[in-house]
């Protein structure tokens, strides 16, 4: 390999585009991803085929605000949507970035679904040794100056470029992958490598029964590893379009916290960011908390609660509320059916929480509005009001038929 090599986009199309090249690499039974590093450079073991989900199948247009928005309509416009296949893959001689996701195999090859953010998405989210040149991507040996990782096992990569810093994707790529490959961690037949944890996350990962010894934490960004096994992400690497198979796991993993509460789990939920350091501002938060306080609904700050009292506190919810963000993912951990709200405004939307509701079989209900135009910096740094009469009153009827089922 040279000092600098022009990088081949490849590999499996993941997230990006339908999977219809699977002929194209080696297909192999599980086993094997485990027990050999691929002659191939690449072999994969799908382990859970893509599905046809299809969409907004329980919305409640009835009850939703701004049905007029163009954001609005163009997340509803959609029939359907269809979930990547979820699968498992061994690669000779890989240079990961630990940091990112982002890796090389085969000399110059990078494999598309890693290069989310690294590549796909602009020079802000390179990894250092991946640099523009006109319109080529290239990739920096010396800048990289990668480590050798060879522990006698295969080695898989535990986080990806969003997991180590948002809750959402450590539970939905992070979490469950690991959950995944559970079998082979606990024989000894597969290491994690990850950057530095902190201590909640390395809890949550012993909490699901990963063993502490196969953890490795390296403070480098790039490792070479001989033996080198990806997971793909099982929502999708933006979580949006989450599967049936991650809504199942989260189920799993609810099962392996403490059943005895620290109390009694609330009916009706309010999900607040209030105190989170975030960029999108519902400016009279305090008094959407206090108007549904009145008629019974409980707030929760998920960003102060560890992650099985999260788990808890969504136990017994039949109806959530809350503003776009990272926290509802925790919807999977109430029970099935029932009601959801999400508040998001027309700049920030998002179509995953409204698919998991419908994969949990709960009704979903979007209050969609504008961002304010004089506390706008951009579409990820902005404020917003929350219409408190109309949010009230759309919970009273919910939870008025949540009485009545």
């Amino acid at each position: 390999m040279t000092d600098s090599v022009r990088l081949e986009m490849t590999g499996f199309p993941g997230s990006f585009s339908a999977r219809d090249h699977l002929a194209s690499y080696r297909t192999v039974d599980r086993e094997t991803v485990f027990a050999e590093a691929s002659t191939d450079h690449v072999a994969i073991h799908v382990t859970e085929p893509g599905r046809k989900i299809a969409w907004s199948r329980n919305m409640r247009m009835d009850l939703c605000i701004g049905t007029d928005l163009d954001a609005f309509r163009d997340i509803h416009s959609r029939p359907a949507y269809n979930t990547s296949a979820y699968y498992l893959a061994a690669f000779r001689d890989a240079i990961v970035d630990v940091r990112t996701g982002f890796f090389l195999y085969d000399d110059r090859r990078a494999w598309s679904d890693s290069c989310f953010a690294t590549i796909q998405h602009g020079p802000v989210h390179f990894s250092p040794a991946v640099e523009p040149r006109g319109d080529e991507r290239w990739f920096s040996l010396a800048k990289a100056n990668p480590a050798t990782l060879d522990v006698g096992t295969p080695v898989m990569l535990l986080t990806h470029w969003g997991s180590l810093t948002n809750y959402g994707h450590w539970l939905a790529n992070t979490l469950v992958a690991a959950y995944q490959v559970l079998p082979e961690l606990q024989a000894r037949r597969l290491a994690l490598v990850c950057p530095s944890l902190s201590d909640r996350q390395k809890r949550e990962l012993l909490l699901i029964g990963v063993p502490n010894g196969q953890i490795i934490e390296t403070t480098a960004q790039y490792v070479k590893i001989p033996h080198f096994v990806y997971a793909s992400a099982v929502s999708t690497i933006g979580n949006m379009a989450p599967a049936p198979v991650c809504m199942e796991m989260m189920q799993v993993l609810k099962g392996t916290v403490t059943r005895t509460p620290d109390q009694v789990a609330p009916e009706y939920l309010y999900v607040s960011r209030l105190g989170a350091a975030h960029s999108r501002i519902m400016r009279n938060e305090d008094e959407l908390v206090a108007a549904l306080a009145e008629i019974g609904v409980t707030t929760i700050r998920p960003h102060a609660l560890s992650f099985d009292a999260q788990v808890r506190a969504f136990s017994r919810a039949r109806l959530v509320i809350g503003q776009l963000g990272a926290a509802l993912w925790n919807l999977p951990f109430a029970p099935r059916g029932g009601a959801f709200v999400e508040i998001s405004t027309r700049n920030y939307a998002s179509n995953e929480y409204v698919a998991i509701s419908q994969l949990m079989g709960r009704c979903a209900v979007q209050i969609m509005v504008d961002r304010s135009a004089e506390d706008y910096r951009d579409d990820v740094a902005f404020a917003f009001d929350c219409p408190i009469a109309q949010t009230v009153e759309i919970a009273q009827t919910l939870m008025a038929e949540l009485e009545r089922s």
